[in-house]
């Protein structure tokens, strides 16, 4: 209540200059950053390849997601958000990424957000992805998200303007219930968006000042890629090619560089996930 929020912790121990960014920038959107990379595809299809072989079906989302899991929790800066221009990390990893029943224009479409400690193996990640796909594409029922979008929008027009300042408020200030912050997609370590499925390249995607989101990653479909060897030889190699949307409140952008080395390292080498990390690292006090 009022600071002590059920879904993250207050971080002190950070320098005067990192405490005082988010009074100069005190919107997400005045803060957003935007990088594009290529994630190598060579790995990934290997990997993909030989689980196949054993009666396993993973994909690129799979993996990426996986390997981003992974990477927040050994690097928990990206854990951080900014809430009435103060730092805090999360307590959990939260996943959040939409999903259309169909590629229909009418086809319905609605969020999934799951939770992870940080240090569960790949096919963990893989079995809690695919588990609230199929609840969703089978249409056992809404999300919670789902759930509580509609009971707002079933009132009044000026009752949902008044609901909705009450939540921002309720946001800034730590009491928003937990039931809320649990089922609202913003309230998220990371939003993901696969535009693979409809055909399309990469964009670059906004981050909402509602919510606790520090980064949005979108990820295209994967394309050849020419890149020069040397005088005169080229060389042609498949990959995927992702925005990258990020607050740079919650680190500076060396941190997010190594932040992409480290999604390309387990991409390279999706076998390295198999392994469950030990203990996710914590951030400082």
């Amino acid at each position: 209540m009022f600071g002590k929020r059920t879904d993250g912790r207050r971080v002190y121990h950070v320098n005067p200059f990192d405490k005082m960014i988010p009074y100069l920038m005190t919107e997400r959107n005045d803060a957003q950053n935007f990088f594009h990379g290529d994630l190598p595809c060579e790995g990934m299809d290997r990997y993909i390849a030989r689980k196949k072989e054993e009666g396993i079906r993973l994909t690129y989302m799979h993996l990426i997601l996986a390997a981003g899991v992974r990477v927040i929790a050994e690097r928990p800066k990206l854990n951080r958000f900014i809430m009435n221009r103060k730092i805090y990390a999360h307590h959990k990893i939260w996943m959040s990424f939409s999903v259309k029943k169909s590629l229909r224009e009418d086809g319905e479409e609605t969020t999934i957000k799951l939770e992870f400690e940080g240090t569960e193996t790949l096919m963990e990640i893989c079995s809690t992805i695919d588990r609230e796909i199929e609840k969703v594409m089978r249409g056992t029922g809404e999300t919670e998200t789902d759930q509580v979008a509609r009971l707002i929008m079933n009132a009044p027009d000026f009752l949902v303007r008044l609901a909705v300042d009450v939540m921002k408020f309720m946001d800034r200030h730590g009491c928003m219930p937990k039931a809320v912050l649990d089922a609202s997609p913003f309230h998220t370590s990371l939003f993901f968006t696969n535009l693979k499925s409809l055909g399309i390249d990469y964009i670059y995607h906004h981050l909402s000042n509602f919510g606790t989101m520090g980064m949005f990653f979108a990820m295209g479909k994967e394309k050849l890629k020419m890149t020069v060897t040397g005088e005169g030889t080229f060389q042609t190699s498949k990959v995927v090619p992702f925005g990258f949307g990020m607050d740079e409140r919650i680190c500076d952008g060396a941190y997010f560089v190594r932040t992409v080395r480290a999604l390309t390292k387990y991409v390279k080498h999706p076998e390295l996930l198999e392994v469950p990390l030990e203990k996710r690292v914590q951030d400082v006090p």
